[in-house]
């Protein structure tokens, strides 16, 4: 064998050796150990190892180059995955963002503001609003709230939009049979109407809200249209 070839064979060799080496410090080396969740309020973290991770600990430069990033998770919009040392991974949650909710016998139907239901669970999120006083029809995931009832989307838009936006401090849009609303505050019932000027008079409600702390009765929105300096309440003892 010649001196050059002698060198070409020691040079492989020491290449061969280098990436044999990386490879075992990529497998042993990013093992992880350990998992690091921030965002996460609604699922435990094990849930979201099960959706994300398959309920195993992964290789964490194998995930990063290979690993599949955009798994379902009930409830959550997006996730991030980084590496925050060689046997720990951080995972980034960020969970959707709901404008309200309503019952079939699927389950709770959470939608957005776009009108699409997102999630279906029989889970009860805490902080989003219930359509309540109208029947809707299953629907499933990534269907749009008309397919549930397509005659009153735009009221149940329209009110939970303004609803979400002046943080109305309530649990419930309620809707009569004739599709007027009302929204109830502790001791007080607030009647809507339809949903002409909602922007107006979810408006006036919030700022009258602390003046109603102690009341208990009926406050009139129905007719309001923003330029009424006085508004009619029915006290109740």
């Amino acid at each position: 064998m010649t001196k050059r070839k002698k060198r070409g064979l020691i040079a492989g060799l020491i290449v061969a050796g280098a990436v044999a080496t990386a490879v075992l410090v990529i497998i042993f080396g990013f093992k992880t150990k350990k998992i690091v969740y921030e965002g996460n309020t609604r699922l435990e973290d094990a849930q979201i190892t099960e959706y994300v991770f398959e309920g195993k600990l992964p290789n964490s430069i194998i995930y990063k180059i290979f690993g599949k990033k955009n798994k379902h998770v009930p409830f959550v919009q997006k996730y991030d995955v980084s590496i925050q040392d060689p046997n720990t991974l951080k995972l980034t949650i960020h969970e959707r963002e709901y404008l309200g909710f309503f019952k079939t016998e699927s389950g709770y139907n959470y939608f957005d503001d776009t009108g699409t239901v997102t999630d279906i669970s029989d889970r009860l999120i805490d902080g989003v609003v219930e359509i309540e006083g109208i029947e809707f029809a299953p629907v499933e995931e990534g269907a749009d709230i008309s397919e549930a009832n397509e005659e009153m989307k735009e009221k149940i838009m329209s009110f939970a939009k303004a609803f979400n936006e002046h943080q109305i401090p309530s649990d419930k849009i309620s809707f009569d049979e004739n599709g007027d609303v009302s929204i109830k505050i502790k001791d007080v019932t607030v009647l809507c109407g339809s949903d002409e000027y909602v922007e107006e008079k979810m408006d006036r409600l919030t700022r009258i809200i602390p003046e109603m702390e102690d009341l208990k009765g009926i406050l009139h929105l129905e007719r309001f249209d923003g330029t009424e300096k006085n508004l009619y309440f029915n006290k109740v003892e």
